[in-house]
């Protein structure tokens, strides 16, 4: 048997195959460890602030849904099975339900995020791999630019309750940012995911026309900058700020 590990980027889920087809059990499994936070996150929740821990994940059987393809019974079956099996431990409230996925750091490899280890089962191979392989990065780099941008574009841009995020946004801020250049997208993104959080009922079926209007409103309403500070400071100043209300 193989033993030791390799690393799934958590981007993963921003490739066209990734939710291409229906979820096997296996695959549910695997992007539940993948959405699991990898750090403590607070999020606000109708009001109130709810801590995430490490190996943690927010979630709701209808957003699982969605993401797997399944129906919320099925995804209610797989969830007590993880919990007969001692997978998973499952916290219930009114507010929202938490997912903890069990030794959470023995699928990291000890809780090392940097670097992945592959190791022999006679340990007498050792194979250290960084985040990027440094061949692949130097190869077409202007095609992988040009396809990247082409899939960014076609890939519609929709929310993921489970993950308190967005997905296929990522490749777009940049447009965003030029669009909008009296306010820091990046900083904005996390006030309209808190948002999206806390007002779950209200849901969006077009996501990115509500954060074009929201990203439209937030520059009518945005300061002037004041002198003596450019604007990338003033960027990265709100986006700090934003981390820090929300809790980042």
């Amino acid at each position: 048997m193989h033993r030791g590990y390799i690393k799934l980027y958590r981007k993963s889920e921003e490739n066209l195959l990734y939710f291409s087809e229906v979820f096997t059990k296996w695959q549910a499994w695997t992007d539940l460890v993948l959405i699991a936070n990898h750090s403590k996150k607070t999020l606000s929740i109708r009001g109130n602030l709810i801590s995430i821990k490490r190996g943690q994940t927010a979630y709701s059987e209808e957003s699982l849904a969605q993401r797997w393809k399944w129906s919320r019974g099925k995804v209610r079956r797989f969830i007590n099975y993880l919990k007969t099996e001692q997978q998973i431990e499952q916290q219930q409230s009114n507010v929202l339900n938490i997912l903890t996925i069990k030794n959470y750091d023995l699928y990291h490899g000890n809780g090392t995020t940097d670097s992945t280890t592959d190791s022999t089962t006679d340990g007498q191979q050792t194979v250290q791999q960084t985040d990027t392989n440094n061949n692949d990065k130097n190869v077409n780099n202007v095609k992988n630019d040009k396809k990247n941008t082409t899939l960014a574009s076609i890939e519609k841009t929709t929310f993921d309750f489970s993950t308190s995020k967005f997905l296929n946004l990522n490749g777009k801020i940049e447009k965003y940012q030029e669009k909008y250049p009296g306010i820091n997208v990046q900083s904005e993104v996390l006030k309209m995911e808190a948002w999206l959080m806390s007002n779950q009922k209200n849901r969006k079926t077009h996501y990115e026309r509500f954060i074009n209007n929201w990203l439209s409103r937030a520059q009518d309403k945005a300061p002037k900058h004041s002198e003596g500070e450019t604007v990338d400071e003033r960027h990265k100043r709100e986006l700090e700020e934003t981390k820090r209300r929300l809790g980042y």
